[in-house]
């Protein structure tokens, strides 16, 4: 998705003297203006553990060494496997804001009956925004425990497994926004995630498991993510043609 000028994407568009924030064509937004990278997670075989944070702000630590790469969603092979360990945003910085978006390319395995968890913060006695994954449908919540019976803001459809989905969730204060493969699936107020934070200072993010239960199968993420970034503001508000390559 972007608007290009003599084959560069452009980065901001002014008309009549102010910024646009979005273009639309034939009802689908075409071009919106991205917000700035907190997190930029990537593939990087000159890392010891395959992954960067392209953004700089943060480092990003293995559980266990090396990640292992796989075939991404446009045929080359920069997705990580996070089937078997978990990744650590790790940094003084806190990412605590009332305006923020989550965006991944993700590719589940399996479907655990409790949580498939993708973003889950330090420490566990703290409630964060989380993301995860129940019965394959995209969820987020801000409870410090994924068992008891609040299940946060969930898509009402599960996605596909063993097939690359686009995700975005983006807190605007009060406001969840949850979009598969550019389609807003729900959008749905929840005061209690519009006050709590996705990363404390000097603490870690957890990418891949929730800290509480690091090796427990029914918590760890079965799959693969792509191009993971967590972004300082809103992204989109209304259905868009989904990334065709790095965003």
């Amino acid at each position: 998705m972007s608007l290009s000028y003599n084959g560069i994407e452009l980065q901001s568009i002014t008309y009549n003297g102010a910024d646009v924030q979005t273009v639309t064509y034939n009802g689908v937004e075409v071009w919106s203006a991205r917000p700035p990278f907190l997190v930029r997670m990537r593939y990087d075989a000159n890392e010891a553990s395959h992954v960067k944070d392209i953004a700089g702000i943060f480092s990003i630590a293995s559980s266990n060494g090396v990640v292992p790469n796989v075939a991404d969603p446009f045929g080359g092979n920069n997705a990580l496997d996070l089937s078997s360990l978990y990744l650590m945003v790790k940094g003084a910085a806190a990412i605590n804001s009332n305006k923020l978006t989550v965006a991944t390319w993700v590719n589940l395995s399996s479907s655990p009956t409790k949580s498939n968890v993708l973003m889950a913060g330090q420490p566990a006695n703290v409630w964060h925004k989380q993301i995860y994954f129940k019965g394959l449908k995209a969820c987020t919540t801000h409870d410090s425990d994924l068992y008891d019976s609040y299940g946060g803001v969930c898509t009402p459809n599960a996605l596909s497994a063993n097939v690359w989905h686009f995700v975005e969730i983006s807190y605007d204060n009060s406001l969840v926004r949850i979009f598969v493969d550019g389609q807003l699936k729900i959008s749905q107020t929840d005061d209690r995630l519009a006050s709590v934070e996705m990363k404390n200072a000097n603490q870690d993010l957890f990418i891949g498991t929730y800290v509480w239960t690091r090796n427990d199968y029914l918590n760890h993420l079965k799959g693969h993510i792509y191009d993971f970034c967590i972004l300082n503001g809103i992204w989109h508000t209304e259905n868009y043609n989904v990334p065709t390559a790095y965003i």
